[in-house]
């Protein structure tokens, strides 16, 4: 196996960033581990020439939320012509909107789970959970439309 210089890019603005940058410490490890070198660098307006002065092999993006994981640091690297792991540009920025996702998925003849896209419209906070409970029950779980993580 071919020793690969990678850079495994963590945190950015996103209220995720301490997430990645743990997610970050473990594949950093998991890459040295099998023989690699690995150097995390964060996700910031240094990353491009950080990067591109490094001579790396390739990056893998472990940063979550806007920026990161929204196609985003994936145009950047694109455009840098850096191989990266995960999701082309397109992939990214929809799986990041879950609404779009949905449809998606939906339309390509995917099963989706049932759900909902909470928009007020001027409802208020109780009435909306009331509305979506009784659509889909009490056992469910609330992801932003633009984020990574659950409520």
């Amino acid at each position: 196996m071919a020793r690969r210089r990678v850079v495994v890019v963590q945190g950015g603005p996103s209220t995720e960033a301490e997430v990645s940058r743990e997610s970050a410490k473990g594949v950093a490890k998991a890459l040295t581990d099998v023989g690699h070198q690995a150097v995390r660098m964060e996700l910031n307006g240094f990353l491009a020439e950080s990067i591109r002065e490094g001579g790396y092999d390739v990056v893998f993006p472990v940063s979550h939320g806007a920026v990161g994981e929204d196609g985003s640091l994936q145009g950047l690297l694109e455009v840098l012509e850096i191989p990266y792991v995960g999701s082309n540009v397109l992939a990214s920025a929809v799986a990041m909107d879950k609404r779009a996702a949905r449809v998606m998925l939906a339309a390509s003849g995917l099963p989706v789970p049932r759900g909902d896209a909470v928009v007020r419209n001027g409802e208020s906070p109780l009435a909306v959970a009331a509305r979506i409970r009784a659509a889909l029950g009490d056992s469910l779980f609330v992801k932003p439309s633009n984020g990574g993580s659950s409520i």
